[in-house]
């Protein structure tokens, strides 16, 4: 059971029209290479709350049948168009969740972090890299062979000359946007950051980065030796020309923990039942052994009797349970085993990724980190540090002393807890208006 969501008819169609013959001013030109649009489709635009709405279109990014993304646009709107900003981000998405379930809380939520930074006055984008769109009836992966890193970097940085293209169309200018990277998106981020610092200034899409909760380099040596194990492991995945994860019947963890909670689960077994099961996916991750990015990692922040994390979580901190299993219900489908491999390699630093990680001391612009205590946490901090930025902070949200990482904020807590406002969005809010048009 995936969340579906309906468009209402075209409301900005027109916007896909003036992007192809976009003109911008004298000595700006050269910022927005937008290729051809006419392979897009606008499936219009809904409400989402006040005068905020998202709308959203489909690029063609090549000749093959699943060569598309998916791009959002949420906004305020005045008059059917969207009401012209300075600051302006795109979010991008991790492993296996796109845009909506990541982000916007299943489908449309008022109460999401794209909904508050619109209604604070932040032209937000999101993108669907191309794997999250491939149908759940798929049965042949070859066409994922060479989707590695560098593809979704490619396909990142034609959605932000997108969006840029849209934004000097509706009155927004084309200044470089802030480009924000959640969990496995951050390596896709860094990847294209450390690409743009060979090029021209003028055809930079990024002007600043905020990096959520994720790291790309680390100086934990276990984590390190993770990632190069999951990196062989990956590598040899490829030669057998395994090309994608499969996601799918994942989804049934959340849909079975609402329609069936005291049943017995069939993913975990006895003497889980299946509300006990979700609980277990959230708050309890880092119990099956060690874990390849910290100690503590787990999705959402749990209760644990006595707080002995040793036992089973009996409900979620920050997070209704209702709300996680509407993200579990929202997984994709596939993941190219291509893209974990090349980031895998670029953690293990074992010399194999120059063109990804070669020129992190020449990344220049504003760097903002934001971690949970729970999930990558403070180790997502080195990460910064290698590069060349000198207008670098950092914001990791700890309710819970130094020690008790298991039970504090989680990787998905970020965007779902019910204070989420209160503990991460209005900073972030905050530093992407003071940063807008770096």
């Amino acid at each position: 059971m995936k969340s579906r969501s309906a468009f209402g008819a075209p409301l900005l169609a027109v916007v896909v029209a003036l992007v192809c013959a976009v003109v911008v001013p004298a000595g700006a030109a050269a910022a927005v290479r937008v290729p051809d649009w006419g392979s897009t489709t606008s499936h219009g635009s809904r409400h989402i709350v006040g005068d905020v709405y998202e709308s959203l279109y489909t690029v063609r990014t090549g000749p093959g049948e699943h060569d598309k993304i998916r791009l959002h646009h949420v906004a305020r709107h005045e008059e059917g168009k969207p009401v012209p900003t300075r600051a302006a981000v795109m979010l991008l998405h991790g492993d296996a969740w796109g845009f909506d379930a990541a982000f916007m809380r299943g489908s449309s939520s008022p109460d999401s972090l794209p909904a508050y930074l619109a209604a604070s006055g932040v032209d937000v984008w999101g993108v669907d890299l191309a794997w999250t769109l491939v149908p759940d009836d798929t049965d042949n992966y070859e066409f994922m062979a060479s989707w590695g890193l560098q593809h979704d970097v490619d396909d990142l940085s034609r959605a932000l000359a997108f969006a840029r293209g849209v934004r000097a169309a509706t009155g927004s200018g084309n200044r470089a946007l802030t480009l924000a990277a959640w969990s496995r998106g951050g390596w896709i981020g860094y990847s294209l950051l450390n690409q743009e610092t060979q090029k021209p200034r003028s055809h930079r899409q990024v002007g600043s980065f905020v990096s959520m909760d994720n790291f790309f380099k680390t100086n934990d040596a276990h984590a390190r030796a993770e990632h190069c194990a999951l990196a062989a492991e990956n590598d040899g995945y490829l030669a057998a020309k395994d090309f994608a994860y499969d996601f799918r019947g994942t989804e049934d963890i959340g849909y079975l923990a609402e329609t069936d909670p005291t049943g017995p689960s069939p993913y975990w077994g006895p003497p889980y039942t299946n509300l006990g099961a979700t609980l277990s996916y959230a708050a309890a991750g880092f119990q099956g052994g060690t874990h390849p990015f910290t100690p503590w990692y787990h999705f959402a922040a749990g209760a644990f009797p006595g707080g002995d994390t040793t036992r089973d979580p009996v409900h979620l901190r920050f997070t209704d349970v209702h709300a996680w299993d509407d993200f579990v219900m929202g997984i994709g489908n596939f993941e190219p085993v291509r893209l974990q491999a090349d980031t895998q390699h670029i953690t293990c630093d074992d010399g194999s990724t120059d063109r990804f990680d070669g020129h992190l001391r020449d990344i220049r612009v504003p760097i903002l980190y934001v971690g949970a205590a729970g999930g990558f946490g403070t180790y997502g901090v080195y990460s910064v540090n290698q590069t060349g930025s000198r207008d670098k902070e950092t914001i990791i949200v700890r309710t819970r002393p130094i020690g008790q990482e298991k039970q504090d904020f989680g990787h998905v807590d970020l965007f779902y807890a019910r204070d989420a406002k209160r503990y991460s969005w209005q900073l972030i809010a905050h530093w992407l208006h003071e940063h807008a048009g770096g």
